[in-house]
């Protein structure tokens, strides 16, 4: 099952903080497997403490520019990650079910209420 999805766009194999998808700076990783088949389906990264440290950081410079935003332009930002929820759908529903193991008969639908939970803050930031 893993070969067919280690190549979907949805899937990366690597953190993403300050800007930029990232490796550990000392290629250490940790295996991700399918709780259901115990079969690999890729690893991620085994960050460092200054990479953590990083990652708080520009967590907390990112949170200060998002402060520094309107509503109505949060709410653009969190419509437009709503529309590539939906767009990328079936994709991380098939991630959702190899990592966790759940039925994919039951991945779309909680692609679908994470989707919702994001327009309704999306449609939140406009009142």
């Amino acid at each position: 099952m893993g070969g067919a999805f280690q190549t979907t766009r949805a899937l990366r194999q690597r953190a993403c903080f300050a800007g930029a998808w990232r490796s550990s700076s000392d290629s250490a990783s940790i295996a991700v497997t399918c709780p259901a088949t115990g079969e690999h389906i890729g690893d991620v990264p085994r960050l460092t403490r200054e990479a953590a440290a990083l990652a708080i950081e520009a967590a907390a410079t990112a949170f200060t520019e998002w402060s520094a935003r309107t509503a109505a332009q949060r709410a653009q930002i969190l419509k437009r990650w709503h529309a590539l929820i939906l767009q990328e759908r079936e994709r991380l529903a098939q991630i959702l079910t190899l990592e966790q193991g759940k039925p994919l008969a039951e991945s779309p639908v909680e692609i679908d209420i994470s989707a919702a939970c994001v327009e309704w803050f999306a449609e939140a930031h406009q009142q």
